[in-house]
């Protein structure tokens, strides 16, 4: 005899509400949110970035503006809670967002990284950003990205670390596998 489970869910206390520009959001095309350290919520949207508190939204006012990111298209962003920053991909340029500080600094990333970007932070402390042309590893020291692992012509769609510190990395339509100790691809 064949054994059947049945478990209902009771979705009764869920509500959702929806926002739009006339609640403050900058725009009504959101492309990407993040959770930063402190719990604010920050949607990147077709016109610019902005946060969330649970209660309304809030254009951020940063201490320089010579990154121009209020009403710039906002592709990507990244909470690093390692080094406490919020890392933002306009349709131009890479920056991150240091919370001590409330700058916003410009990076350079070598590749291109037009199309969609992953980040991310290892346990070793490592910032990691997948673009065309490979994996770059963030160097605090003269604020670029440079090569970690060089794939001409391949585009990094993501980026995951297991709990031996390997790290699995979708390229084009492949999975790919990469030992950080040995500096190597392996297979699985």
């Amino acid at each position: 005899a064949v054994q059947t489970a049945s478990a209902g869910i009771k979705y009764g206390n869920i509500r959702f509400r929806q926002f739009s520009v006339s609640d403050g959001l900058p725009h009504n095309q959101v492309n990407t949110i993040a959770q930063d350290n402190d719990g604010f919520i920050w949607i990147g949207t077709a016109n610019g970035i902005c946060r969330f508190d649970g209660y309304s939204f809030q254009r951020p006012v940063f201490q320089n503006d010579t990154v121009p990111i209020s009403n710039a298209f906002i592709e990507n962003i990244y909470n690093d809670p390692e080094h406490d920053r919020l890392w933002i991909q306009t349709d131009r340029w890479f920056c991150y967002y240091d919370r001590k500080t409330e700058r916003l600094e410009r990076v350079i990333v070598n590749g291109t990284h037009r199309q969609g970007v992953s980040f991310l932070c290892t346990s070793a402390g490592d910032l990691l950003i997948g673009t065309s042309g490979g994996v770059f590893r963030f160097n605090a020291e003269t604020d670029r990205f440079e090569n970690f692992i060089e794939m001409p012509g391949k585009r990094v769609g993501r980026i995951l670390e297991d709990s031996g510190g390997t790290l699995w990395i979708k390229v084009n339509t492949e999975l790919k596998r990469y030992d950080v100790k040995n500096g190597r691809f392996v297979p699985y």
